[in-house]
């Protein structure tokens, strides 16, 4: 059985909504059309009723009084805002059905071109090491099978999956978010970076030579990098 589309369901609510309010107009011509009879009675029945003893009287009153609590007029409103509540539901559902873009904060555009660019120690600050070894695990991390697209969308340059690694690690409490907004990706997109990156450190053959370089240029950080790579 094929699934309904989003304009079907849009136009079972409406028809819901219609059906509701021809039963509420029908409600209401009805309680006229009753309200009309009852004072026609009331006026042909006054000199008779005053023949009718006290106790009927209270009698009457009390069944009018539970006859009024909800009547006809009282399950039209209910059935009219039932119909709003529809049609106001089918109104929420537009587009094509496909799935709209995530609520998003504004981010740079060029934050890591600018990076790249920069003189080399700003370079070193932002990614902790120096552009010549930047480069250096770029080319030996590229050839890793991980970073080769399998599916329809590419994956960003190896590059752009290190500065990532680079930034969250060498930030004080590996701030994922922060990364996130200076790169301008996702936040799901800096964690899956991150972890290609750890799994194609521990994959290096001579990771602890390139080890004992990265130590020569930034001590600490490599403590944090051996203890990511295993």
């Amino acid at each position: 059985m094929p699934q309904p589309t989003l304009v079907d369901t849009q136009h079972s609510y409406l028809e819901l909504a219609q059906m509701l309010i021809l039963t509420a107009d029908a409600l209401r011509d009805a309680a006229a059309a009753s309200d009309s009879s009852d004072s026609d009675d009331s006026s042909d029945s006054e000199s008779s009723s005053d023949s009718n003893s006290e106790s009927d009287t209270n009698d009457s009153d009390d069944s009018d009084s539970d006859n009024e609590r909800f009547g006809d007029k009282e399950a039209a409103d209910l059935l009219e805002l039932q119909a709003v509540l529809f049609v106001n539901l089918a109104m929420s559902l537009v587009g094509d059905g496909s799935r709209g873009p995530y609520f998003q904060l504004p981010k740079s555009k060029d934050f890591f071109e600018c990076c790249l660019s920069a003189p080399d120690r700003i370079f070193r600050f932002i990614f902790r090491i120096g552009r010549p070894m930047f480069e250096y695990l770029v080319e030996i991390l590229g050839i890793n099978p991980i970073f080769q697209s399998t599916g329809r969308k590419p994956q960003r340059h190896v590059k752009y999956q290190l500065a990532a690694f680079l930034i969250r690690y060498g930030t004080l409490g590996a701030d994922v978010q922060g990364t996130a907004l200076k790169l301008s990706i996702g936040y799901g997109s800096v964690v899956l970076y991150c972890r290609r990156m750890v799994r194609a450190l521990r994959e290096l053959k001579d990771i602890e030579d390139w080890i004992q370089e990265l130590y020569r240029e930034w001590g600490w950080l490599t403590d944090t990098v051996c203890c990511k790579a295993g």
